[in-house]
């Protein structure tokens, strides 16, 4: 998870280098917890996709 914060050239944090990466955050640790939150919603939202074949429909277990 550090690996996607980057510390800016004015001391602030951001994830990500795209030109359109969140941030800026003032504390690596503020960053870093964002980075957590963002990591965690993804998961669940792959877990939870409306898109993934149920098991009623002849989806292996």
């Amino acid at each position: 998870m550090n690996a996607l914060v980057h510390q800016r050239d004015d001391g602030r944090y951001q994830l990500g280098l795209a030109d359109d990466a969140a941030g800026p955050f003032e504390t690596r640790a503020f960053a870093e917890a964002v980075a957590a939150h963002e990591l965690a919603r993804a998961a669940w939202l792959r877990r939870h996709s409306r898109h993934l074949p149920k098991f009623s429909e002849g989806a292996p277990a």
